[in-house]
């Protein structure tokens, strides 16, 4: 993985979008193995503020609450303080489809890397944030193929795999896709309690191992753990309907599905783990060491095996927002009744979420973020989050300060108290 340093935020409420600078395409992940990719028409034509949605029908996703009209103004104000000393990031606010606020500040690449400006465009590595597009993949995938959330993951593994405890098909404490998604699946346990040397973790190879070794579902309390969300870049491709899954196909079904399922769909265009541009990225940095360089943080050559799932997904804040908008306000991505589950089941959201996890301040407020932490005290921190009343935020950080969600949230709950 090669490293550098950036930030970005963007905030999305609503649907109907006027006007905003027209999204560059990225193009899709090909070369010698790769599966053709779906043509993904560029996102419509747009101006400042905009992103062409369509007409929303009335919010039929988390309940509105709050009759104090929200200070968009006093949001943005505390973003933007709570991240003076960041080195770059980009935010976008939107209300029932409407961008209220966007914008971008500081460096995508300082000086010593070729000076770079943030904007909300800016794509950087959007760590755990991954995690949530994922979700929504997976469950218009189950809703496709007319699976059960709570059906075992068994059937779905790749067939020469070993498999023991609630992995297996005869398991009577059987992993089901809802353990995975919201990190009760034991896996967590079983990764702490694995002897020495027996290889688990999130590439492949560690994946294969861990089904092989067994896990029991924990229902109680979540136990975060990234290998849960991995898996899924396994049994993704296996739901699409490839019979041998191996480790060069795992990651290229993933992202064919993710494009094909929730981002063209969001005009945002084509997503991968790595840039088309490695010149031109955003990098990663220290901020408090204002003469090292930067760091691109991809999944590029042998890495890309490793793309998705958990991790790895290259997105801007004005993507997350497009994708967040596309979630609550139409039914492009999920059927009524599933986005309804994805958010009452906290499905790719925080466990924390809407006064979850003994929570008492975050009602009807949820979230996923992402941290990442390299050499040289380098960072990446981004967020989403569906707040009431109709606003979605999204934000991406190439440096230091952390908590991505924390700024948005008490940025929110400060406009909020007016």
């Amino acid at each position: 993985m090669s490293c550098r340093f950036l930030v970005a935020v963007t905030v999305v409420a609503g649907l109907a979008l006027a006007t905003a600078p027209a999204i560059a395409q990225q193009p899709h992940p090909g070369g010698p193995e790769s599966y053709a990719a779906p043509t993904l028409p560029p996102p419509p034509p747009s101006g400042p503020g905009s992103y062409a949605l369509p007409t929303p029908p009335p919010p039929s996703g988390p309940g509105v609450l709050g009759e104090t009209p929200l200070s968009v103004d006093a949001m943005v104000a505390g973003v933007n303080s709570r991240l003076d000393d960041a080195v770059g990031y980009a935010y976008t606010i939107a209300r029932n489809g409407q961008v209220v606020a966007e914008d971008g500040a500081g460096q995508a690449r300082r000086a010593v890397d070729g000076t770079l400006a943030f904007t909300p465009t800016t794509r950087l590595e959007v760590m755990s944030v991954t995690k949530n597009m994922t979700a929504i993949a997976l469950l218009k995938l189950l809703q496709a193929e007319a699976v059960s959330v709570d059906s075992p993951i068994a059937r779905w593994l790749p067939l020469d795999w070993p498999k023991a405890g609630g992995f297996k098909r005869a398991s009577q404490t059987p992993i089901t896709f809802r353990h995975l998604l919201t990190h009760t699946s034991g896996v967590k346990q079983a990764i702490e309690a694995a002897p020495p040397g027996s290889g688990v973790g999130n590439s492949w190879s560690g994946l294969r191992a861990l089904v092989a070794l067994g896990a029991t579902p924990n229902p109680a309390p979540s136990n975060y753990k990234n290998a849960n969300y991995a898996l899924m870049r396994v049994l993704i491709p296996r739901l699409t309907g490839q019979r041998v899954v191996t480790e060069q196909r795992a990651y290229k079904r993933y992202l064919l599905w993710l494009n094909e399922a929730v981002f063209e769909p969001s005009g945002v265009g084509s997503v991968s783990c790595w840039e088309s541009d490695d010149s031109n990225a955003a990098l990663t940095y220290n901020a408090a060491d204002p003469a090292a360089a930067g760091w691109l943080v991809e999944r590029e050559g042998a890495e890309r095996v490793h793309c998705g799932g958990h991790t790895g997904l290259h997105l801007s804040s004005r993507d997350l927002a497009r994708v967040l908008v596309h979630l609550r306000h139409t039914t492009e991505l999920l059927p009524a009744d599933v986005r309804a589950a994805m958010f009452a089941g906290r499905l790719g959201w925080n466990e924390g979420s809407n006064n979850g996890d003994g929570r008492t301040d975050t009602l009807n407020v949820w979230w996923h973020g992402g941290d990442g932490s390299f050499e040289g005290s380098r960072e990446i921190h981004t967020c989403v989050m569906a707040l009431p009343q109709g606003y979605e935020a999204a934000l991406v950080v190439n440096s230091q300060p952390g908590g991505a969600c924390g700024v948005l949230l008490d940025s929110y709950k400060e406009a909020a108290a007016g």
